[in-house]
């Protein structure tokens, strides 16, 4: 886990980390990144980088983290459609850095991070508590959600980002609706 503190002069620390890794990375194989070097490039010391990580899997999270934090508002969204709309318009504003983590055999820290720190929409949340579903149900469905938003992402890298963010996300709605009907139930 990185150091949540909003202390100013911590943020600008893991900033800093965070920029230096990805330019690191760029040029070398994420297991050959060397806390030393990293400290370096990021202009911090060794012992600033250990009380802001724990492990450089915790600067690959922060990387994740920063760009929800910096880009990626969902809590106000009011309708599915909109919701997957600016996630992959946000994974598309990020595909320099999400396509460096895929190509590096980081997606799974990738998926993992999306995990932990997108907001579920309040009005979808109440919406659906409101149309009979439990609290089971409801997590059921962001989680399920969730899945397919990663399962798609993962496709898209491998397309090259071929197709744009609307797309995707009609892609996924669709999905989700045509699979409600099958008939399989």
């Amino acid at each position: 886990m990185f150091n949540s503190s909003r202390n100013a002069r911590v943020r600008r620390s893991l900033d800093r980390t965070a920029a230096a890794f990805l330019t690191l990375l760029h040029d070398e194989p994420y297991v050959k990144i060397t806390v030393s070097e990293l400290s370096s490039l990021a202009g911090i010391t060794r012992k600033t980088y250990y009380r802001n990580f724990l492990s450089m899997d915790d600067v690959v999270d922060y990387v994740v983290y920063k760009a929800i934090r910096d880009g990626l508002r969902t809590s106000s969204c009011t309708s599915l459609p909109e919701y997957l709309n600016r996630f992959f318009s946000f994974c598309y504003e990020n595909r320099e850095t999400f396509t460096l983590l895929y190509e590096r055999g980081l997606f799974g820290n990738l998926s993992a991070g999306l995990g932990r720190y997108l907001s579920r929409s309040a009005f979808i949340d109440k919406n659906l508590s409101n149309s009979g579903l439990t609290q089971p149900e409801v997590e059921l469905f962001w989680n399920a959600l969730f899945g397919g938003e990663v399962s798609l992402l993962h496709y898209w890298m491998g397309e090259n980002w071929r197709l744009a963010p609307a797309e995707m996300a009609s892609t996924l709605e669709k999905g989700f609706k045509n699979i409600l009907k099958a008939k399989i139930w």
